[in-house]
């Protein structure tokens, strides 16, 4: 098993927590001029999918205000953990805070989601085999709620080993952390494992076993981007077709027939 030895100064701490507020505060400012946008200046003809965008937009900033103000996490990479000095970590057990935090994240891509499939739905003709029924558009609704929700609850209500949170504070001298806020630690899961291995063998091992272990690296980062892909993609497309007006469709030729 590999050690880290990480420590946050008070004046790190400091930085870092000032720094989020910075980009909260900006962020805030973005999310609410992008709200007042789609609600004053939707055109008639986006009306429809204004309320999946509405929605969207909402998600983002529940997220950004537990995230920037209630947690104010700071997490100790490449260890499967680290501490929190907001007032919901002081109220709340953190396996609470750390699915409260996956469902917030899981609410956004969600809704892009649901907001992509109504953008297809809509350029579709009623004929077209690809045409979803509503009640197929609710059982999509509640299954991808479900595939993202049910891990999160399932991690909240998992019993907190004291002892093995300790012993990672022990085994990666992370003392300092018990005069600092609330802390939770995992063992590492398989993922960071194999990453913190093969950063270790990298150095001691022959050549082919540095290729064999860039190829797993590069196996496992693919298998770790092409769900963050499906979230993204969709996402950035309907900022392009938000931003230029022309170059996404989004179902306008079918209304406008």
């Amino acid at each position: 098993m590999i050690h880290q030895d990480i420590f946050v100064s008070l004046s790190a701490q400091f930085t870092i927590f000032t720094t989020q507020k910075c980009v909260f505060v900006f962020s805030m400012l973005l999310n609410l001029i992008s709200l007042i946008c789609l609600l004053k200046q939707t055109p008639p003809n986006q009306a429809l999918i204004r309320n999946y965008l509405i929605l969207t937009q909402i998600m983002i900033i529940i997220f950004d205000m537990v995230f920037e103000l209630a947690i104010e996490p700071i997490v100790l990479f490449p260890i499967l953990g680290g501490f929190c000095c907001g007032w919901l970590c002081s109220i709340v057990p953190l396996p609470y805070v750390v699915s409260l935090f996956i469902i917030l994240v899981c609410n956004i891509g969600v809704s892009i989601m649901i907001c992509v499939i109504f953008r297809h739905q809509a350029i579709l003709f009623d004929s077209s085999p690809f045409k979803l029924s509503k009640r197929s558009i609710k059982v999509i609704r509640v299954t991808l709620l479900s595939i993202f929700y049910c891990p999160a609850l399932v991690y909240a209500f998992k019993p907190i080993d004291y002892n093995s949170i300790e012993s990672v504070v022990d085994e990666n001298n992370l003392g300092w952390v018990r005069d600092r806020c609330k802390y939770y630690f995992e063992h590492r899961s398989l993922i960071v494992t194999a990453v913190c291995w093969a950063m270790e063998a990298h150095s001691k091992r022959s050549s082919a076993s540095v290729r064999a272990i860039k190829k797993s690296l590069t196996i496992l980062f693919l298998q770790l981007f092409i769900p963050l892909f499906m979230i993204c993609t969709p996402a950035g497309i309907i900022f392009v077709g938000l931003a230029t007006g022309d170059t996404v469709s989004f179902g306008e030729n079918k209304l406008r027939t």
